[in-house]
């Protein structure tokens, strides 16, 4: 009888023992971040991390956390970040823009630092909600996080060397070069964010990715070609996007679409497992919706490349 496929397993346990976490949390609705604090600190104690290995940062409010955690990063001292804080509606859209704001920060924050944050900001429509996700009145949400987090972490170790399928191998190849996509959309999402020059911004990028040598190059082809042709590959994100008005496109979804078309358009990949790839990336990175946008924008781009 032929043996079952067992594939090999690289995964991380739940320690935190050894690894140092820097903790930003907001003093706004102090009444809730607290109690987020205090059951994070105790996921972590409970996970083995010492307290020497723990550091708090307060901030005034939600819309401070992105800046705070990206100076710790900077300090390279940490192995993970923690945000905390609590954004209740109001009557305005006030809600609205710090909410957005926050999330898109601190991924910011993340991407461009490599250092995992674990977003535990509540978003609730009422303080009562927040009571209830605070554990005022039943389970802690501030709990579960930081230990999501800790898997995170050992995911984001370069995998076991041993363990890897050779580049020589097709399917492996498919693997590599969807990764490599990832990596190049991660590039041009910080570079339309900062502008930086291709060669530093790769430099820093690669200091924190791992990857193998082809991985990378590809990687770094994809991107810098994208980022030179940027105008003409906005003007054709416009021309195809219909009721959207590009400023107000995600700026991962921005990169996301530059890249696709970039790869659509001059290279021999099949344009439909460029667009797959895009729409699969969209829905990792993105948001929920982001997805089917994603695949609505492209399919009309390529419909209009093979007309030409």
């Amino acid at each position: 009888m032929e043996e079952k496929l067992q594939p090999g397993k690289i995964e991380g346990g739940l320690s935190a023992a050894g690894l140092r976490f820097g903790i930003v949390v907001s003093r706004f609705n102090s009444f809730i971040t607290e109690r987020l604090l205090s059951a994070a600190v105790d996921a972590l104690d409970r996970a083995g991390a010492s307290s020497k290995d723990v550091d708090v940062v307060h901030v005034p409010g939600s819309f401070e956390l992105p800046l705070a955690a990206k100076k710790l990063a900077a300090t390279e001292k940490y192995d993970a970040l923690i945000a905390i804080g609590c954004i209740l509606r109001g009557e305005t859209a006030h809600y609205d823009y710090v909410c957005s704001e926050t999330s898109r920060g601190l991924q910011l924050a993340q991407m461009d630092s490599g250092l995992p944050i674990a977003f535990c900001v509540l978003t609730c429509d009422t303080l009562e909600q927040a009571i209830n996700r605070a554990g005022l009145k039943g389970g802690n949400k501030g709990f579960s996080p930081p230990l999501k987090w800790l898997i995170c972490h050992a995911s984001f170790a370069p995998p076991i060397p041993s363990r890897l399928p050779p580049e020589s191998c097709g399917a492996s190849n498919v693997s590599l070069r969807t990764k490599a996509r990832e990596f190049a959309m991660q590039m041009l999402f910080q570079w339309d964010m900062s502008q930086q020059d291709f060669t530093k911004l790769e430099a820093k990028f690669w200091k924190s990715a791992k990857a193998a040598d082809k991985t990378r190059a590809f990687a770094n082809k994809l991107f810098e070609g994208a980022a030179k042709e940027v105008t003409a590959l906005d003007e054709i994100i416009v021309k195809h996007c219909e009721n959207w008005r590009f400023e107000r496109l995600a700026a991962i979804d921005r990169a996301i679409l530059r890249l696709a078309i970039h790869e659509m358009s001059g290279s021999e990949t099949p344009p439909k497992v460029v667009l797959n790839e895009a729409v699969e990336m969209a829905k990792k990175f993105s948001s929920e919706d982001a997805g089917a946008f994603v695949n609505g924008v492209l399919d009309t781009v390529h419909k209009s490349l093979q007309k030409k």
